[in-house]
This record gives structure tokens, C-alpha cells and sequence, in this order.
């Protein structure tokens, strides 16, 4: 024995364990039995899970993970039976005062059929995730979807994660985005500088989409994006704003680690659950839109009038003149082309946050939460302004015939009331919009209330 190898108490001997190594590192080691039972410790293990490391001895290490994180260490130790370490991984074994601490973990076999783990404090994957628990379905990570990102928020050797977001679905010059991850400043700034990189793409796809740093810096060899060599950038199932993890790959990546994302668990994990994600959002859009014009339908009012918090409401109803008479002379696919323009003008008069809906054949209605009257009848005028360039339709009614131009109007009731009180103030609108009917159309009318 020298000074340089000191004799640990307990420590395993041999080539499996460096026992110099063993008792300095910094990162906690633990020597398990194929069954998770650990053997020995170091002395680091203590500052990762709260017991020393002489209490360790005799615990299961895989009794402190969720039944999730035990899954997929269970499948990282395939790559330990075939001799072979496990690449890194984050984890969050529970501590001995009951919390959690991220630790990115590597295990590897011994020559005696034991396992050695090292594991280190991860606080960059948890910032990340901690950034993405604000994001996707605005609530915390948890479950495998969590897991994934760990794993892919503390990249493989030779790969670095970033996470891109805001105005990926509108990408232009004015487009602002956000980008978080370990990179340099002007890595970041390059990032958040490209006007339609393949994170846009993969936002509007719904699916990763891989690109060549050469195509997404157009070229520009100046960039400080080309320390890399390729990216994966994959949409989070978010609604708003945007967000999208983008995996870069360095230059230097070994060989053995290039394109690794293509089988990666994690990132199919990711794209399965933005997959999932995604179906259930479009199925509840199709459950509260109208197919015909795109605006809300009767349910999808309903909900949408139950997440307005504002204490007032205006209600601006809208009611085609002679709608039936356009459906008798020039048959219904003319009428779908009138209701389809009468409702693009109504979205366009309204603000930005008002909700618009169908609620009937030819019947249109917008909320306005925390409105004021001048707001009502500033969108009304608008809408009715809107009404004077004709609208075309196709007749006969198939989609390659000739269009004819028609001058359609309508009658708008507007009223304003208290959101306790809708019912009551839908009904008056209701009357209001019939008096500007009764008038001649084309004009708007308010309610008594």
C-alpha cells in the first residue's frame, strides 16, 4: 500500500474501484450488489443524500427512486450486463429528510459482478427543467415525460441542450425569442437571432426536425453556431409561449455519440408524448370549433365564457340580413362562402383577447371582457364598415366555378353588464339586435340595461 492509494475502510481492492480516487472525488460512488443493495460508499455519498457513509451499507440505492426513474435505470444497467458504462443520466433519489436532489449518474460493471454508480449534483438539468416546468401544460414536470427531459437536458459527450421559445409559430424579423441553456452569451444571441430556424419548423410540424448547421446559418461561416455540427430540435407539448428543446451537436462529438438522438428513448419518449399531446388538444379544438367558419361553437363558448374572470362583459351579437334568400337564389355552398367571409370580418373587428362563436346558422357573437361601451360600438362600426366590399361566392356551387360578388348586411345588437348576469344580458342583446333588424338592417342597436 503507498500514500498515494490509502487503505479505505471497506472499500472494494483491485482494478475495479481506484481506491485513491474513491475516497477524494467529489462525486459520490456507492459499489451495489446486482440487486441495488449497496456494498460501500464514499465519503461524497453523504453530501448527495444525507447519511454517511457508514449507515449506507445494507440500503437498497433503488428503493430512493419513483417506480418511473427505476424503469428507466433498469434499462440503462442493459448497457452495464454487455460491459459497457451507461451514459449519463439525471435521477432524484430521494434524500434522508425526504426531498429530492438531481444527480446526473454513470454506472459501470466490476470485474466482481457488482456495479459502480457515480453520481454528482445536476443543478443545470434541474434549472432547465425547473424553466420547462413553467411551460409545458403550466404546472410541474413529473412523471416519464419528466424524466425524458432529464435525460435529454444533460446531453450525451459532445452535446449541448438548449430550449428556444416565444413567437416560434410566427418566426420573422420582429419575432422575439428566448433561449436558455449552458451555452456562451453569443451562442444564445446567434440562436435567438436565426428568423426561421428547424425549431420553427418542428413548432409548426408537431415533430422533431433534425438540420445541419450550414442550413440553418444559411452559410454564414462567421457564426459561433458552427462549433457545432448538427441539431435535433424538438416541440414541448406547450401552449403559449412556444417552446422547443433543441440538441446541439458539437464538433467534437465521438463518433460512437453522433446522431445518437435517433435512438434515443428519451427524445422518441418526448416526441411520443408531444404526439399524444397534440391529439388531444386537436380533439378538444374540434370539439369546441365550428368546422365551417373556425370560430367557437356553442360548447366552446360555454367554456370559454367560464374562464372570463373580468367583473363586466359586452356582448356584441351579429344576425345576417336576408341570409335565407342568399341560400334560395344561389344554393348553401354560397351561403358557406358568406358565413366564412362574415366571420373572418368579425374576428378582424374584434380586439385581440375578445372571443368570438357561431351560436346558430347565420348567428355570430362576440364577449368582450372588461369592455366599455365605446369599445362595443368601435367594434360594431368596424364590422359593419368591413360588411361594404362585397363578398364573393362561387356559383354554381362547386369550387372551380365562376364567383359572383354579393353586398351582404347585418344587424348587431350590442349590450354591456355584469358577468354574474350574462344570461340576463345575452337575452337583452337578443332584443336589441332584433330592433336594429326591425329598423332596415345594417346598423347596430344596444340594449336597455
Amino acid at each position: 500500500m503507498t500514500a498515494e492509494s490509502p487503505e479505505l475502510p471497506g472499500a472494494p481492492s483491485g482494478d475495479g474501484l481506484p481506491r485513491a480516487a474513491a475516497g477524494h472525488t467529489p462525486d459520490a460512488l456507492f459499489v451495489l450488489d446486482p440487486d441495488g443493495t449497496v456494498t460501500w460508499a464514499n465519503p461524497a455519498a453523504h453530501h448527495l443524500l444525507g447519511s454517511p457513509p457508514e449507515a449506507l451499507p445494507g440500503q437498497n440505492l433503488y428503493a430512493r427512486l419513483t417506480q418511473e426513474e427505476l424503469a428507466l435505470a433498469l434499462q440503462g444497467l442493459a448497457l452495464v450486463d454487455l460491459g459497457l458504462p451507461t451514459r449519463p443520466a439525471v435521477y432524484h433519489p430521494t434524500t434522508d429528510d425526504g426531498s429530492t436532489r438531481p444527480a446526473e449518474v454513470i454506472a459501470r460493471a466490476m470485474p466482481t459482478g457488482q456495479i459502480v454508480v457515480s453520481a454528482r449534483p445536476a443543478p443545470h438539468a434541474q434549472w432547465v427543467l425547473d424553466e420547462l416546468s413553467l411551460l409545458v401544460g403550466g404546472g410541474p414536470v413529473d412523471g416519464v415525460v419528466a424524466r425524458a427531459l432529464a435525460e435529454v437536458v444533460t446531453p450525451w459527450p459532445g452535446h449541448v441542450a438548449t430550449v428556444v421559445m416565444r413567437d416560434l409559430r410566427n418566426p420573422g424579423p420582429e419575432a422575439e425569442s428566448r433561449v436558455i441553456g449552458d451555452v456562451p452569451p453569443e451562442v444564445a444571441a446567434a440562436i435567438a437571432a436565426i428568423p426561421r430556424g428547424p425549431w420553427h419548423a418542428a413548432v409548426a410540424a408537431h415533430h422533431p426536425v433534425a438540420a445541419d448547421t450550414e442550413k440553418v446559418t444559411g452559410g454564414d461561416w462567421t457564426s459561433p453556431l458552427h462549433r457545432f455540427r448538427r441539431c435535433l430540435a424538438v416541440p414541448l407539448p406547450t401552449d403559449a409561449p412556444e417552446a422547443c428543446l433543441v440538441l446541439w451537436e458539437r464538433n467534437d462529438a465521438p463518433i460512437a455519440m453522433r446522431t445518437f438522438w435517433r435512438r434515443s428513448p428519451a427524445i422518441m419518449l418526448l416526441s411520443a408524448a408531444l404526439r399524444q399531446e397534440q391529439l388531444l388538444r386537436d380533439l378538444r379544438d374540434a370539439a369546441a370549433t365550428d368546422r365551417l367558419t373556425g370560430l367557437l361553437n356553442r360548447a366552446g363558448l360555454e367554456e370559454a365564457i367560464l374562464g372570463i374572470d373580468a367583473e363586466t362583459v359586452g356582448v356584441v351579437a351579429v344576425d345576417l340580413d336576408g341570409f335565407k334568400a342568399i341560400n334560395d337564389t344561389h344554393g348553401h355552398r354560397a351561403g358557406d362562402d358568406v358565413l366564412v367571409a362574415v366571420a373572418a370580418r368579425l374576428r378582424d373587428a374584434v380586439r385581440t383577447d375578445d372571443v368570438t362563436a357561431r351560436v346558430g346558422g347565420d348567428e355570430l357573437l362576440a364577449l368582450c371582457a372588461g369592455a366599455q361601451l365605446s369599445d362595443l360600438s368601435t367594434i360594431a362600426d368596424r364590422f359593419l364598415q368591413s360588411l361594404t366590399e362585397p363578398v364573393a361566392v362561387r356559383v354554381p356551387a362547386c369550387s372551380t366555378g365562376p364567383t359572383v360578388d354579393l353586398q351582404v348586411t347585418a344587424s348587431v345588437g350590442l349590450g354591456l353588464g355584469e358577468r354574474a348576469d350574462l344570461d340576463a344580458l345575452l337575452g337583452a342583446v337578443d332584443l336589441a339586435l332584433y330592433r336594429a333588424k326591425r329598423a332596415g338592417g345594417a346598423r347596430w342597436s344596444t340594449t336597455d340595461l
